[in-house]
């Protein structure tokens, strides 16, 4: 049975009513509840019973203000059952302290997911108690600035997490390489990754060589990895390929960041066994514009003809190149490295027609056009 029981309270009246009545039929209605999506920030409940008679539920999901008795008195009553948790407008310290400060553990808590937009400065960022929270986390959504200054969130669950998407700033990226308190957290086994770096209140940049660090403890076991800003690309780019760090990789989503076919073709080394990037495009790069034209083909096929063996689905989020004859040419020169890439789309439908330009190239009596048996498969799709 699964019930949502909600009310924004956006008038006061109907707020009354709506506690009045849930207040009296609770107690019939939740007997039978194992899963409640409850939205409780602007109501006022009055009755005790409203939360001392909901059972012991194993999926819940709170919207709620900040520093709610009620959300604790609901979240910690079913800690031992929860398998599912959603807080918005959140603070993990209160998922994992109760009313009296004890901590509180999720036995059998799979998946987690904590939103909030607000910033915590460094100096009030706490350690947690020593205590493993979640030892069955499959999937954690860290969807806000990191409260703690130690590995709480991550301690005793390395080989159970599957999925991570976590948001860090330069103080959490360096805290997670570089702070005692992390040292127990090896490597993990996850197979998605979405890692989104945000400037911190003191709008300074990372290190390149943190985010590759971090990226190295996080993703090397990944087969799905997401990220949202240049830091953690160039981080990425930066890896070592000989050092096979990211060998499992298939998708990567950088939608966006803009990319040149030259970044492109460096990921590939680093990722030999992607098949499906999503990125914005942009241009050759100036590695490339640096050679004739007319010697580019000849190069690309030189110098990059052993990458990108399984690479064949490339999803274009928004083009930084305005032509058609440019966004045939990133398509085409990529396509030199990447025998496979077969699979060209975009979400953008003001996308210039790269089809259109791919076909006027070949019909010119260009660089391009001798490799045209190669383009032929770009204009299935």
């Amino acid at each position: 049975m699964s019930t949502e029981v909600k009310y924004t309270g956006k008038y006061p009246l109907m707020s009354v009513l709506f506690e009045e009545i849930f207040g009296q039929l609770s107690h019939v209605l939740c007997r039978n509840v194992n899963r409640s999506k409850i939205d409780l920030g602007k109501i006022r409940l009055r009755y005790a019973k409203t939360i001392d008679d909901i059972p012991m539920l194993t999926s819940l999901e709170l919207q709620l203000c900040r520093g709610s008795d009620l959300r604790k008195r609901l979240l910690h009553k079913c800690a031992h059952m929860l398998q599912d948790l959603r807080i918005g407008s959140g603070d993990p310290r209160e998922v994992i302290y109760d009313n009296d400060n004890n901590a509180v553990t999720y036995p059998n808590l799979q998946h987690l997911q904590i939103t909030n937009d607000r910033y915590f400065d460094p100096k009030d960022k706490v350690l947690a108690p020593g205590i493993v929270p979640f030892p069955k986390l499959k999937s954690l959504h860290i969807l806000m600035d990191y409260v703690f200054a130690d590995d709480v969130m991550f301690r005793g669950n390395s080989n159970t997490l599957e999925h991570l998407e976590f948001h860090v700033d330069e103080v959490m990226m360096d805290t997670m390489i570089n702070s005692e308190e992390f040292k127990n957290v090896g490597k993990f086994l996850m197979k998605v990754v979405i890692v989104d770096y945000h400037d911190s209140l003191l709008h300074t940049n990372a290190p390149q060589a943190d985010a590759t660090t971090l990226l190295s403890k996080l993703a090397g076991n990944a087969l799905i990895l997401g990220m949202s800003s240049e830091i953690m690309v160039n981080g990425l780019l930066a890896t070592n390929p000989r050092t096979h760090e990211f060998k499992d990789i298939q998708l990567l989503n950088a939608m966006s960041v803009g990319l040149s076919v030259f970044q492109i073709m460096n990921l590939l080394k680093i990722l030999p066994a992607l098949k499906k990037l999503c990125c914005a495009s942009g241009g050759l790069g100036r590695e490339l514009t640096n050679i004739a034209y007319n010697e580019l083909p000849d190069h690309i096929l030189s110098k990059y003809s052993n990458i990108g063996k399984h690479f064949y689905k490339l999803q274009i989020s928004s083009p930084v190149v305005s032509t058609r004859y440019a966004a045939a040419e990133f398509i085409m020169t990529l396509a030199l490295a990447c025998p496979k890439l077969c699979r060209i789309t975009s979400f953008d439908p003001a996308a210039p027609n790269y089809r259109l330009g791919i076909s006027e190239i070949l019909e010119s009596d260009g660089p391009y056009s001798k490799y045209a048996p190669r383009f032929r498969r770009l204009l299935k799709w």
